[in-house]
């Protein structure tokens, strides 16, 4: 889709599928590929930048006299589409430069898109080479807030790291401290999933397993992840992936007549439309999701429904959705479908009030709203460099960005800056990785009167820097998909089923035996008298929580004690008192920084100078974050620095017990060349 204007803003939207790509030959330039699978969702959002782009047009007190246009891409879901797309957008489309000085503004003053995390990562690296801004509406992926690799990537969707901490905090609200992952084998997958381990680890709770959907939806692999979850005793799984590589394992789902699970699923699929029929209600009906903010957008149903087709070429996307919409076809001669049916001819003015379709559907705007957002950070970018007083600019010598040689780096350093509130009520700015306001809806999938799924609110969660991570719920608005109308707490629950005897004042635990009980002792100190609430019944667990994993032996440790969290008894004032005097005493002892001294110099004597230089050992990507991130505290922390050595020594990450991971450096062929030091061997 393409209108003219001032200022470009391109677009790149999931429009259509592409199946497979055209023949290569290396010979010729190669053929644009044809895409299918029309996704009205998607195209719904193309629409939305346009109507943006309209509203800010007929808007005098938004970049007055300045009219935007804009140029769209389908990238048909595929990363090389995508790819060629943003290149076309960001280096212009024609073939010739009129002006060979180059001067005048940019094809596209900046992009809204891509929408998906792993085109975003390989668009924004090298658009960010040129820091041509780009806007994601949709890519969540917590890699991309690294302003170091993506310096011009923005988006208005908050980023994984806070969906993560967002999901975690409704599993510890309930209490579901032992839980199954499944996730998708992409980047929105896998950097999700580390994240939650991690923070999972954090508060002391477990995955009790964790499995990669396949790429390629084989059968084994799905039957294999299905064995993993019925075999579990988590009733518990959280879910990061897109609806499409979750379909076949919710279509297993539904053929073993799997119940009895708490599904939460991640904004990739929390809203998809694929489970709304009664098909699934019995097996997800109750689940909880995180879902982008929703939000309204006054005019837009009115503007969606007076679309019409044309015959510009640069609007073809039109034409396609027209004959997708009404089944019909803009070519004269007749067109077998499916070998049976002819489709009729469309005329154009076919009226779009007739269907309904997720186009036309404005009632729960999410992604849309975010487009929304987005075009409208970049126009406020815009205006307020527009605005700027000669003299007193931001850039060199004070100065402002020359209109009629616009560069993109100028426009990101405002869009940085960019802050504004939208009709509906929502606040608009990005903090300094370019992440947006990091705020969530809690959805529950709920019974609709015809059997089917309907999303319902339940709650929100939001984080600020002044407040922290915020949690609002209506339990009693939750629907549970269970009898007893609730999900059983895996840990407490499974103990109090089975009978167990909790003796706190012996310092001992019985669990069932055959006839008897076989006890364990534990010490007394491991269950604060604070956390034990009296009970008529000795074996009633459910007002108890008590670190039993580690008081059996390990031979009787059930998998669901797992869910026990650690607790220390709590000081008396007293002693408080005292700690805090001593620490206040000693404050350079206690400090949560490693210490430094310039009293001694640390000197290494080597057999001979020839550099030793090894090259570093080959780790995952997600290995790969974990070195920079440790590099980078160290860096902030002073504890190394910044140097180009002839010497280098491979970095090894060595495994904990609790999963994460030690920073340690292979020093073997540096040891190889130093002299050790000798000393008197001391006095008996």
């Amino acid at each position: 889709m393409y209108q003219d204007g001032d200022f470009l803003i391109g677009g790149l939207f999931e429009v259509q599928y592409l199946k497979t790509f055209p023949e290569l030959s290396f010979t010729m330039e190669p053929k644009l590929p044809r895409c299918e699978l029309f996704y009205m969702t998607s195209f719904q959002q193309a629409r939305t930048m346009v109507f943006a782009i309209s509203e800010i047009n007929n808007n005098p007190s938004l970049l007055p006299n300045i009219t935007l246009g804009y140029q769209i891409f389908d990238n048909c879901l595929r990363l090389g589409v995508a790819f060629r797309g943003a290149i076309a957008l960001a280096s212009g489309t024609k073939e010739t430069v009129s002006d060979l000085n180059c001067k005048g503004p940019p094809p596209v003053i900046g992009l809204i898109g891509d929408p998906g995390s792993t085109h975003s990562i390989a668009i924004s690296s090298v658009l960010g080479l040129f820091r041509v801004p780009m806007i994601s509406f949709y890519a969540t992926c917590s890699c991309l807030s690294n302003r170091k690799k993506y310096p011009s990537f923005f988006r208005t969707i908050p980023s994984d790291a806070f969906q993560v901490r967002a999901m975690v905090q409704i599993l510890r609200h309930f209490r579901w401290t032992w839980v199954g992952l499944i996730y998708s084998n992409n980047d929105y997958g896998v950097y999700a999933a580390q994240s939650f381990h991690q923070e999972m680890q954090l508060f002391g709770h477990c995955v009790a397993f964790s499995e990669i959907l396949p790429n390629n939806n084989n059968p084994r692999d799905i039957q294999r992840i299905m064995g993993v979850i019925q075999a579990s005793t988590a009733r518990v799984v959280v879910v990061f992936s897109h609806s499409s590589l979750l379909i076949p394992l919710m279509n297993e789902v539904v053929l073993q007549n799997m119940t009895g699970r708490q599904w939460i699923a991640s904004e990739a699929w929390a809203t998809s439309p694929m489970f709304h029929t009664s098909r699934f209600h019995p097996f997800l009906g109750g689940t909880l999701g995180i879902a982008i903010r929703r939000g309204e957008i006054q005019g837009l149903q009115d503007f969606l429904l007076r679309l019409h087709p044309n015959t510009d070429q640069r609007n073809n996307m039109l034409r396609i959705f027209w004959e997708n919409i009404f089944g019909c076809s803009f070519e004269t001669e007749s067109k077998e479908t499916d070998g049976e049916q002819v489709k009729r001819v469309c005329t154009g003015l076919e009226d779009l009030n007739t269907t309904h379709t997720p186009y036309t559907d404005v009632s729960g705007l999410r992604a849309s709203y975010n487009v929304y957002k987005a075009v409208y950070a970049l126009a406020y970018a815009l205006h307020d460099l527009i605005q700027c007083e000669k003299g007193r600019g931001p850039f060199s010598g004070n100065s402002c960005a020359d209109m009629s040689n616009l560069n993109p780096w100028q426009l990101v350093h405002y869009l940085q800056k960019v802050n504004f509130t939208t009709g509906f009520g929502d606040h608009v700015s990005f903090d300094k990785n370019g992440d947006a306001v990091a705020i969530y809806d809690v959805l529950n999938w709920q019974p609709n009167s015809d059997g089917a799924i309907r999303f319902h609110k339940v709650g929100v969660v939001s984080e600020e820097p002044a407040t922290g991570m915020i949690l609002m719920l209506d339990e009693d608005a939750v629907y549970w998909n269970f009898e007893n109308k609730k999900v059983m707490n895996p840990g407490l629950d499974f103990l109090s089923a089975t009978g167990a005897i909790l003796e706190v004042a012996q310092g001992r635990c019985g669990l069932r035996s055959g006839k008897g009980y076989t006890y364990y002792t534990f010490l007394p100190t491991q269950v604060p008298a604070n956390l034990v609430t009296p009970s008529a019944q000795a074996h009633s667990l459910t007002a108890v929580k008590v670190n039993l994993y580690y008081a059996l032996p390990p031979t009787s440790r059930f998998p669901e004690l797992m869910s026990f969290t650690p607790e220390i008894p709590k000081w008396d004032s007293d002693n408080q008192d005292e700690l805090l005097k001593l620490i206040s005493a000693w404050p350079h002892s206690t400090s949560n920084t490693l210490g430094k001294t310039s009293v001694v110099q640390h000197k290494i004597t080597l057999t001979n100078d020839i550099p030793l230089k090894s090259r570093a050992y080959r780790v995952s990507p997600i290995k790969k974050q974990i070195v920079e991130q440790h590099v980078d505290q160290m860096l902030q922390d002073s504890t190394i620095e910044s140097s180009f050595p002839p010497w280098s020594s491979p970095v090894v990450l060595v495994p904990k017990p609790n999963g994460s991971y030690w920073f340690c450096v292979d020093y073997k062929k540096l040891n190889s060349k130093t002299v050790p030091d000798a000393y008197p061997m001391p006095d008996s």
